[in-house]
């Protein structure tokens, strides 16, 4: 029996109740082919048309609700982990490939992933353009089942698939309410993620662009055309984004420029590992305003694991179940919300309110980290930054190479040890782009 794991979510009043929203995902693969690869070379807008044609999908979905109590100082996570995976509908399923890579499948059964339960009890979802195609189908249908045609149909209940034999005339009419509960189930998970989105609730994710690309496409609606349109269109939709890894190179940036007290502030050194666990384990302050964080029941033990930096030696090791990664996330944003809070808290006699802190840092929401493109980060309300990265390096050959395939080796032979750096053959020329040293 096929439970429908979308009844087990954060119903809409818990996602209005909570403070902040904090996400993860795992992907069916990283690239599709070569050219959806990350280059150095990639512009904002260049990125996302890569991202618009690559058919890899999320395949786990971790949510956790955090809650403030102001009476304890203690922040309270509830968390949650979806399979998801496309429900096979008639014709309407196989316009929707998924696209897997060997590497990444690996990854996942090395992190204990279920592929059996990913299948036989994964989550489905439709997205409102698909949802509003499926209707349309089954309405054009109806005067099928009217005409007494046998027809096996399977679709979702609350609690587990069933089939329905429709045979006789008259016998299998499909009413309006039929069709719209057969849709509404078919939309699975898509619902938990517009009850996030109808809440308003900030939504915190790590190194999350790619998070909420996929977020958008398969949940909410189909891609625009451009860059541009996608980034009006998301922030109507997440009106609060934030991304952990971003947030900590510009709280880094704000105190290593700021003219305060020294004493007031913290070793920023502290954040130059943006690794989601070494932000974790280094942003952790046992001061006397800092605020608790009490996770799930089921993540306690790791998280004190964790935060001794010991999670490599725990056997059922949770790094990269969704759940888990949501749980820490919004730990760690938790966690950084409170160095920006706490200069000012130490002239105080009491602790942060849970507004202080969360909007605290409400100068870096809505944009997001930029892994390996010609800028840093990516504003979603605004304009993107200006490109600092290093000039380009134009590569000539000369008699001494006069196969360019041997150039090509010889600069993949030499340049790892500069940094890091991508290389593309333009107008006879080997192009170079490189990263800066520390580059994000």
């Amino acid at each position: 029996m096929k439970v429908s794991l979308a009844r087990r979510g954060p119903s809409p009043c818990i996602c209005y109740e909570c403070h902040f929203v904090a996400i993860d995902t795992e992907f069916s693969g990283l690239h599709e082919t070569l050219a959806h690869q990350f280059s150095l070379f990639d512009t904002p807008a260049c990125r996302y048309k890569k991202m618009t044609s690559c058919k890899i999908r999320i395949v786990q979905f971790g949510v956790a609700l955090f809650k403030f109590n102001g009476g304890t100082n203690e922040w309270h996570s509830c968390c949650y982990n979806f399979l998801i995976f496309p429900g096979a509908f008639d014709t309407i399923s196989l316009a929707e490939p998924i696209m897997c890579q060997a590497s990444s499948l690996t990854f996942l059964r090395l992190h204990n992933f279920d592929f059996n339960m990913w299948i036989s009890e994964g989550v489905p979802y439709l997205n409102d353009l698909a949802a509003s195609k499926v209707e349309l189908y089954l309405k054009s249908r109806r005067s099928i089942f009217q005409n007494g045609s046998e027809i096996e149909k399977e679709t979702l209940s609350s609690t587990a698939i069933y089939k329905k034999k429709l045979s006789g005339p008259g016998s299998a009419t499909l009413s309006d309410d039929d069709i719209v509960n057969l849709v509404d189930d078919l939309k699975g998970f898509s619902r938990i993620i517009q009850a996030i989105s109808a809440s308003r609730k900030i939504i915190v994710g790590h190194n999350a662009y790619v998070d909420f690309f996929l977020t958008y496409q398969e949940f909410c609606t189909d891609l625009p055309e451009t860059y541009e349109e996608f980034k009006v269109n998301i922030v109507k939709i997440f009106p609060q984004i934030v991304d952990t890894k971003r947030l900590a190179h510009a709280i880094k940036d704000h105190f290593f420029s700021a003219t305060d007290n020294p004493d007031t502030l913290f070793d920023t050194a502290l954040l130059t590992d943006t690794n989601l666990f070494a932000l974790h384990f280094n942003t952790q302050m046992k001061e006397k305003f800092s605020p608790k964080i009490i996770p799930s029941e089921e993540y306690k033990t790791v998280l004190e694991q964790a935060a001794k930096r010991r999670i490599e030696s725990i056997p059922d090791n949770l790094c990269h179940d969704a759940a888990f990664d949501a749980c820490v996330t919004g730990c760690v944003f938790i966690q950084l919300a409170y160095l920006i809070q706490r200069p000012s808290l130490q002239f105080c006699s009491m602790h942060a309110t849970a507004r202080d802190q969360l909007y605290g840092c409400r100068r870096w929401f809505n944009v997001v980290n930029a892994t390996r493109c010609t800028v840093p980060y990516i504003n979603l309300q605004g304009d993107d930054p200006v490109s600092h990265r290093p000039p380009l390096i134009v590569v000539v050959g000369h008699k001494t190479h006069s196969n360019l395939c041997g150039l090509i080796d010889k600069l993949h032979r030499d340049l790892p040890k500069f940094g890091d750096y991508d290389l593309k053959y333009q107008a006879g020329n080997i192009v170079i782009a490189c990263g800066n040293p520390g580059w994000y």
